[in-house]
């Protein structure tokens, strides 16, 4: 899905914040999604839960290219797999 950045941490309290953003088509005219994550990580430190949101105000009719038309925020629960 193009080429995207990303950077983000966890604090020492659990939290955790992550941003996703996009360059679908290499041309810095071009406003493209933005993602932020925010989030906390659980005590089993396997499951993180929080809210997402797209950050490009511009880049607000481009979530189709991510499969996501009309979506401009949310939740989302990430939880580590265990291979046995």
């Amino acid at each position: 899905m193009g080429y995207f950045n990303t950077e983000g941490y966890i604090t020492s309290d659990r939290k955790l914040h992550y941003v996703m953003e996009y360059d679908i088509d290499h041309d810095t005219e071009t406003k493209e999604p933005k993602l932020v994550l925010d989030g906390t990580l659980a005590e089993d430190g396997k499951t993180i839960e929080g809210e997402w949101k797209q950050a490009e105000p511009d880049a607000a009719d481009t979530m189709d290219w991510l499969k996501m038309e009309g979506v401009q925020e949310g939740t989302f629960k990430v939880v580590k797999r265990t291979r046995e």
